[in-house]
């Protein structure tokens, strides 16, 4: 898992997703460096469009977000997990553990992480955005744009 830092708050992407994302944009761009600056616009534009979304949503624009982008799964109505290679090995995360470390860290977590069950989740201090579906990765991407975001629930925390 690698830590982006951006104006908007922080977004902890899978070393997976990371290579993906980098061999998309290498085949537009051959410098390292501009791949990195250019994921970075993305991720920082991404944000933005998250921040505008919850405030539409709930009238309120988060100041502070974290998001969660890494491959994942959700079976029946209550495992919902994310996955990291570590050393060529995958490892398996539950989505809640995730949330309940960060939640009341900021204002507003964002999970990226496909959920086909349509896996439910809560916080108690921070507000909650998911999709209730699965997803193509790109989207994320698209997000930047402010395309593909209604497949996302933003909860209050209770």
């Amino acid at each position: 898992m690698q830590v982006f830092n951006t104006p908007f708050g922080m977004v902890d992407i899978s070393s997976e997703l990371l290579v993906e994302y980098r061999k998309g944009l290498k085949g537009v761009m051959r410098d390292d460096t501009l791949v990195s600056i250019q994921l970075h616009k993305i991720l920082i534009a991404s944000m933005s469009a998250f921040r505008e979304y919850v405030d539409e949503r709930i009238d309120k624009r988060p100041r502070y977000l974290r998001m969660l982008s890494a491959h994942g799964d959700s079976v029946g109505r209550k495992d919902y997990y994310y996955r990291e290679m570590y050393n060529g090995v995958y490892a398996f995360h539950d989505v809640r553990s995730w949330v309940r470390r960060h939640d009341g860290e900021c204002e507003t977590l964002v999970v990226c992480v496909c959920n086909p069950s349509g896996v439910n989740l809560n916080s108690s201090s921070s507000i909650l955005v998911y999709p209730r579906q699965p997803f193509d990765n790109m989207e994320i991407l698209y997000s930047a744009i402010g395309e593909g975001l209604g497949m996302f629930v933003v909860r209050e925390p209770k």
